[in-house]
C-alpha cells in the first residue's frame, strides 16, 4: 500500500517547496496536493524568499545613449521654435545639462525639475499642464510627452538586446518558480521589456503610467517596488529588491525586503540613505541557490539564525557563496 501525504496551504496566497528532497511543490490557497512517499518523510525545505523585484535599468544595453539623443533632440527643437518666436538665440543642450535632466526624470520625486531648471536658465518658464497634453504643447507635460515620443522613434530603429547573463537568471528563478517582478518610473517600461523580447517573463510590471495614475512615492521612497510586490501577491519580506542605482533611496526605504542588492552603490553613505546588503558588479554566475545563499548568510549576520536551505547544489564553477562579482556591504 503506498503512503501518501497531503499538503494543505491554511494561509496566504502560495507556497513553494521541496517534497522529500526532490519534487517541486507549489501550493494555492484553499487547494490541497496529495504526494507519494517513496520510502519515510523527510522535512520538506523552503526557499527564503517567493519572489525578486528588479529595477528596469538592469535589463537593457545602451538605452542611456537613446534617453540623451531624445532629450536633446526634442529640447533643441523647442529652442530653435521657440528663437524664431522670440527673435532670438537660445544656447542648445549642453551634456552637462542632462545629467540634471536625467537625475529628475527618473527618480519620480519631481519629475520636471531637471527641465524647469534647464528651461529656467535661459529665461524660459513654461506651465506645468497635464499628462495629456499633445507633444506640440509647449508646457513642461508637453515637452516630456514629445521627448517620449521621440524616444520611441529612435529605439524602433534599433534592436534592444538584453543582456544574456540576465536573461541566464530569470530563466532559472522561472524555473525554480519565483515570482519576478520588473519596475521603472519610466512610462516606456513595458513597451521596452516588449521590445526587447522578455516582458513574458515577468509576473508584474509596474511603470511610469501606474507611478502616476496610482499616485507612488518616487525616491527616496520604495514605493514601486512595494506595489510590485502585492501585484505579485507576495509580502515584501519574503521579496527580494534589485536596484541599478540605489542612491537616493532613504534609510528605511527597503527595510521590509527579505534582501537589497543594488549594481551600483555610492562610495560614501549618508545616515540617511539606503545601504544595500549586497553590491553585484553583473549577473555572470548568479544563479536563485546564489541569492538564497545570501539571503541566509545576511539573516546569520543580522542575528536571525536560520538552518540553510539543502534544496540547491552551489555550482562547481563558483567558489562560495558569494560569486567574485557580489560583496558584501556590511
Amino acid at each position: 500500500l503506498d503512503k501518501t501525504v497531503t499538503y494543505t496551504l491554511v494561509e496566504g496566497q502560495s507556497l513553494r517547496f521541496i517534497h522529500s528532497g526532490h519534487t517541486r511543490v507549489t501550493l494555492k490557497a484553499n487547494k490541497s496536493v496529495t504526494l507519494k512517499l517513496k520510502d519515510k518523510f523527510t522535512d520538506i525545505a523552503t526557499l527564503e524568499f517567493d519572489g525578486i523585484i528588479f529595477d528596469m535599468d538592469l535589463f537593457t544595453k545602451d538605452v542611456e545613449t537613446y534617453h540623451m539623443q531624445a532629450w536633446v533632440a526634442t529640447l533643441n527643437d523647442f529652442l530653435l521654435l521657440r528663437g524664431t518666436q522670440d527673435n532670438t538665440t537660445y544656447q542648445p543642450v549642453t551634456e552637462e545639462e542632462y545629467t540634471p535632466l536625467k537625475h529628475t526624470w527618473v527618480t519620480g520625486a519631481d519629475r520636471h525639475a531637471g527641465l524647469r531648471m534647464f528651461l529656467e536658465q535661459r529665461g524660459l518658464k513654461l506651465a506645468q499642464g497635464t499628462s495629456t497634453d499633445p507633444p506640440t504643447e509647449h508646457t513642461l507635460s508637453g515637452l516630456g510627452n514629445a521627448k517620449r515620443a521621440k524616444f520611441r522613434e529612435i529605439v524602433s530603429e534599433v534592436t534592444i538586446t538584453p543582456c544574456s547573463d540576465v536573461l541566464t537568471l530569470l530563466k532559472d528563478l522561472a524555473e525554480e518558480g519565483i515570482q519576478v517582478g520588473c519596475v521603472s518610473y519610466s512610462k516606456n517600461c513595458k513597451w521596452l521589456l516588449e521590445k526587447a523580447g522578455i516582458a513574458h517573463l515577468f509576473h508584474s510590471i509596474v511603470g511610469g503610467q501606474k507611478f502616476s495614475s496610482l499616485g507612488l512615492r518616487g525616491r527616496p521612497d520604495a514605493d514601486l517596488f512595494y506595489r510590485c510586490a502585492e501585484e505579485m501577491s507576495t509580502q515584501p519580506r519574503r521579496c527580494v529588491a534589485v536596484v541599478n542605482d540605489i542612491k537616493g533611496y532613504g534609510e528605511d526605504a527597503f527595510k521590509k525586503f527579505k534582501l537589497t542588492v543594488a549594481r551600483h552603490n555610492p562610495p560614501v553613505c549618508t545616515a540617511d540613505q539606503a545601504e544595500p546588503d549586497r553590491v553585484i558588479q553583473g549577473f555572470e554566475g548568479v544563479t536563485t541557490s546564489i541569492i538564497e545563499e545570501w539571503v541566509t548568510e545576511e539573516h546569520s549576520r543580522s542575528g536571525f539564525q536560520r538552518k540553510p536551505s539543502s534544496r540547491f547544489a552551489v555550482p562547481q564553477r563558483v567558489k562560495s557563496s558569494t560569486p567574485a562579482n557580489a560583496v558584501p556591504t556590511h
